[in-house]
């Protein structure tokens, strides 16, 4: 697990994780151990629904409606796990979908690659990318089992696209009618498409002295491009494979893997701990990778910090790397407040949890925090790295001027309620990079 990997390699070389001053915790803050009068297991009580399709609001505690995200709502474990599936459950509909959209526009464009406008296809790619950026914080069951082997099929990031190796294959493709896709995925998936479409030129991405890059230069422009089809088109084949097996694996509404686990305690724990666990995709992935490692914040992750560290945003040729980081924001704050059901209310997440087990000041507080992230980037329609440029190499630990040091602290903020409050209610374990990261 990634988590476990940072953990090692901080201890290994005597860094700390992103130490920040501003904390509401202490400089080495030590995770209590689960307190059973807190929570432990959380006990079934369904609460009756409310005429507008909520849940019955804690006395005192009235629901509160902050821009479609509703407070104050109880929902106990079971119904969480009925919640969340089914909400997972179209996710994963949405992305298979997408993913067929996906193909037939790169059949299109394929009929005439050195002719066809790549715009429509580029599109194509986008959206699907972005709904899976959503899925991205659902690494649960069927998608983690085997070391997280479908995921990674399917988008293998933050590993590195080898993009060379993607040329070579594309050769191979183009010479051989009965070609098959290697099992190497940094040249597949959602990552190999994306530079088969968005890469500026037909150049090799080999070295000039590579055989690859003579065997290369000898094509003509059109064959270049035909032979980045022929690669093209059965790396969408498969991905869309990848995608229909996902929502076989997972299932559909009312019959998923978290509706599944329903009844058996073990199993109930184990989906719950895991579901936590994915929580903390924000404080990893976001703001160690997709922010700290391009806009220079942590010299853990960018060695020229506070200079930023160019090119190494998620999305370099596509572009969309701010997107991603609004998509994620999104699938979290369906972990907290629910996910829209089809009467577009939220019925509860986590959050809801918490309050249902006592832990009202909690909920109310990682609701209220989880707010203020999303609204982080609502409005926003700069990229990623335009933002990197406006943020002037802002040292975060000390301002919050830069939509991007306002972001990391709001990250920072709710992940510390994850860390020391919801652990102690739920009786979950933190995942050990969190755990031992004292921003």
């Amino acid at each position: 697990m990634r988590f476990k990997i940072f953990l090692g390699l901080a201890l290994a070389s005597g860094i700390q994780l992103g130490c920040d001053s501003n904390s509401s915790s202490s400089n080495n803050p030590t995770v209590e151990a689960p307190d059973a009068s807190a929570g432990g297991t959380p006990v079934p009580g369904p609460a009756a629904p409310t005429p507008d399709g909520g849940e019955t609001p804690t006395p005192g505690n009235p629901t509160t409606n902050v821009g479609g995200l509703v407070g104050g709502l109880r929902l106990n474990q079971n119904d969480l796990f009925r919640q969340l599936g089914d909400g997972i459950a179209r996710q994963n509909a949405a992305f298979a979908a997408s993913t067929g959209k996906l193909g037939q526009a790169i059949e299109s464009y394929c009929q005439n690659p050195a002719a066809n406008d790549k715009a429509p296809v580029q599109a194509a790619w986008k959206e699907t990318m972005l709904v899976w950026e959503e899925l991205e914080l659902f690494q649960v069951g069927p998608i983690a089992k085997n070391e997280k082997e479908l995921k990674t099929a399917i988008y293998g990031w933050p590993q590195q696209t080898n993009t060379c190796r993607i040329d070579e294959e594309a050769i191979k493709a183009s010479k051989n009618a009965d070609y098959a896709l290697p099992i190497n995925t940094n040249r597949k998936g959602l990552q190999g498409i994306e530079y088969l479409l968005f890469t500026p030129t037909l150049v090799s991405a080999c070295s000039a002295a590579s055989a690859t890059t003579k065997e290369w230069n000898a094509l003509t422009p059109d064959a270049r491009a035909q032979a980045r089809c022929a690669y093209l088109k059965p790396l969408a084949a498969e991905l869309q494979a990848n995608a229909t097996t996902l929502t076989q694996v997972w299932g559909p509404e009312g019959n998923n893997y978290l509706t599944s686990v329903i009844g058996n305690a073990a199993a109930e724990k184990a989906a719950l701990q895991s579901l936590y666990e994915n929580l903390f995709y924000l404080d990893i992935e976001v703001k160690n990778y997709k922010l700290a490692t391009p806009a220079g914040h942590d010299p853990m992750f960018c060695p020229s910090s506070p200079a930023p560290c160019v090119g190494k945003d998620e999305f370099p040729m596509s572009g969309i790397s701010r997107e991603a980081i609004q998509s994620n924001i999104k699938a979290f704050t369906n972990l907290i407040y629910g996910f829209e059901d089809a009467n577009q209310k939220r019925p509860g997440g986590f959050a809801a949890l918490v309050r249902d087990i006592g832990g009202t000041e909690v909920a109310t507080r990682s609701e209220a925090l989880t707010r203020d992230l999303s609204a982080v980037f609502a409005a926003q329609d700069a990229s990623l790295s335009e933002l990197i440029a406006a943020q002037k190499a802002e040292n975060c630990e000390q301002s919050q001027i830069s939509i991007l040091c306002q972001l990391r602290k709001s990250i920072k903020e709710v992940s510390n309620e994850l860390k020391y409050e919801y652990s102690k209610l739920l009786s979950l374990t933190v995942p050990a990079s969190p755990q031992g990261d004292n921003d």
